[in-house]
């Protein structure tokens, strides 16, 4: 065989190991674990903690997202304000910290879920004009930074709107949320953005806190406690499996696909060259 013909071949069977590993590797989501103030992965079939690290800044409130290569927190201080927290997925220590503001410096003083849209951030949030319940994230707008740059209140459309978690359904560049029901419960709603603004209701499904997309797969969080895997397109309930070893968590992210695979590829590069 030609050196040409090897090379293409060593690199054909670390390709086929990377696809392998990929499929066989257990998965997971990242968490916050807020009794002990740490990054932790969440195996998603059997419901197992395993730390990350330390965040080394005191989170309260969280949700999660996963976006090139680094994880962004929303650090929830109900009626003070909301800061974005950059985590390194390796360790789990805070990058930075800052408040969130709308562009003309007003503090944000409630923000809850949080999803990335094909690279963009977006932050659900209680817009500071809008009055009402302070607990109520009735406004979506894109996040640059700690800045919302733009946003629409979706109690303009629909006055009960209120997008306590957050995820994008990307088969079809859809954003999801879930209202938390004061009796208990929740409501799934599709939401649309700008330029065309919409609100729709979907489906009932469980008091979820917190959402994340994990390939195709749905999952949420609700009582910190119990992990539920839900129905991509309706929210209904398909799984529930209680969070081992005990732990507080909140917020959902998960690792980006193209970041696994470069793992698996720079695991499987330095695997042969030992051999």
């Amino acid at each position: 065989m030609s050196p040409i013909g090897r090379r293409l071949t060593r690199w054909l069977s670390v390709v086929t190991w990377v696809v392998a590993a990929r499929t066989a590797s257990a998965e997971f989501l990242y968490s916050i674990d807020l009794e002990n103030q740490q990054l932790v992965k969440l195996d998603v079939d059997t419901g197992l903690v395993s730390p990350v690290g330390p965040v080394g800044h005191w989170m309260i409130e969280v949700d999660l997202v996963y976006e090139g290569g680094v994880l962004y927190a929303t650090n929830n201080d109900f009626g003070r304000r909301v800061e974005i927290v950059p985590i390194n997925p390796q360790t789990g220590a805070a990058l930075a910290v800052a408040a969130i503001r709308l562009t003309d410096q007003t503090l944000i003083t409630n923000g809850e879920g949080l999803a990335s849209v094909n690279g963009q951030l977006y932050l659900s949030f209680d817009p500071p004009a809008a009055g009402g319940d302070p607990r109520a994230s009735k406004a979506l707008g894109k996040l640059s930074g700690p800045y919302i740059t733009e946003y629409f209140d979706y109690s303009l459309l629909a006055p009960e709107a209120d997008m306590d978690a957050l995820a994008f359904r990307a088969a079809d560049q859809q954003l999801l949320s879930i209202d938390i029901l004061p009796a208990g419960g929740g409501k799934v709603y599709e939401v649309d953005r700008l330029p065309v603004p919409a609100y729709r209701y979907v489906g009932d499904s469980q008091g979820i806190t917190d959402l994340a997309f994990l390939g195709g797969r749905l999952f949420g969080l609700s009582d910190r406690l119990t992990l539920y895997e839900l129905d991509p397109w309706t929210g209904a309930v398909l799984a529930a499996k209680p969070v081992m070893p005990a732990a507080t968590l909140c917020g959902l992210a998960a690792p980006e696909p193209s970041s696994l695979i470069l793992l698996a590829l720079s695991a499987g590069l330095l695997a042969r060259r030992s051999n």
